[in-house]
């Protein structure tokens, strides 16, 4: 797959693991599959930290520590979906396209990898968002990424209303002034009776770890 403009990896490798272990199911191929947002290609798409990196150009930097470039990162498992690093090459344009046409990825129909691996595009009722629960889709402060509990939330906007500046509240709680000022204007953290709707009455599944499949 060429990916044309590529993202420098300048984050820690630490955060894009602890994501891939987080949002990966492992199959009896061997596959690291992407459970979570894909691109039209069946390619895994990971959000961190404002910016956006395909899931398997992602996984050869946390695992090998390796930063692709300009370089495509190809599978040797023909499954776009795959995070696995064994199954990853770094590889240029020509050694892609050869890959590509061996393994009859330039099929139509019935031939094409949308037929023949149907769960890498499902939809509806059959996405990974529904059928693995919520605990690859954390919020508040169950998300991995939070600094503040809950309760701390809900204190920061008490304070704001009493009138503590935004510069007080980011020292008082080792955050930045940007974190207190998108609690101030509801742009993160939303109080869950904003965030749902009235008749949104049904209990979320009980999530769960997910486990190799077949």
């Amino acid at each position: 797959m060429a990916t044309g403009k590529y993202t420098a990896f300048r984050l820690p490798r630490e955060l894009f693991a602890k994501l891939l272990n987080q949002r990966v199911t492992v199959r009896a191929s061997g596959c690291w599959e992407w459970v979570s947002s894909k691109n039209p290609s069946g390619y895994g798409m990971v959000h961190l930290r404002g910016q956006r990196f395909l899931a398997h150009r992602a996984a050869i930097y946390a695992f090998r520590g390796v930063d692709p470039g300009p370089m495509l990162v190809c599978h040797k498992c023909d499954n776009p979906s795959c995070c696995n690093p064994e199954h990853l090459f770094l590889g240029t344009a020509a050694d892609n396209t050869r890959d590509f046409i061996a393994k009859g990825r330039n099929q139509s129909g019935d031939a094409h990898w949308t037929r023949r691996l149907p769960h890498l595009v499902a939809r509806g009722s059959s996405h990974a968002s529904r059928t693995l629960g919520t605990g690859f889709y954390s919020r508040g402060e169950s998300h991995y990424m939070s600094k503040l509990s809950d309760a701390q939330v809900e204190e920061v906007r008490m304070l704001l209303a009493s009138g503590l500046s935004l510069g007080a509240l980011a020292s008082r709680y080792a955050v930045s002034k940007p974190t207190i000022w998108k609690i101030s204007k509801g742009r993160t953290r939303v109080p869950i009776t904003a965030a749902l709707k009235p008749n949104l009455t049904a209990t979320a599944p009980t999530p769960g770890p997910p486990g190799p499949t077949a």
